[in-house]
């Protein structure tokens, strides 16, 4: 199958098609959904709020990258207390 992306380039490494793109959009949903149980936002609401779907947005991506970068300490703190061989 041919394709128009350049050579090295694959459909998943293309923002929106990331794997962690499709967990924020789960994240997101799930936290729309928790408004409208709790009767803080109605779903047809949605639509209507760019910004504070922006906002909750940049949370997901703020406390993805502080779990990415906690990870990357553990790792890292992990191999330094391994013993050298």
């Amino acid at each position: 199958m041919s394709s128009n992306l350049p050579p090295g380039v694959s459909d998943s490494s293309i923002p929106g098609n990331r794997p962690e793109d499709a967990l924020d959009e789960q994240i997101l949903g799930d936290i729309w959904s928790v408004l409208a149980d709790h009767g803080i936002f109605e779903p047809e609401d949605y639509e209507q709020s760019d910004k504070l779907n922006s906002g909750l947005l940049d949370l997901v991506l703020k406390y993805r990258d502080m779990g990415m970068r906690e990870g990357l300490d553990d790792a890292r703190m992990t191999l330094e207390m391994a013993p050298t061989p």
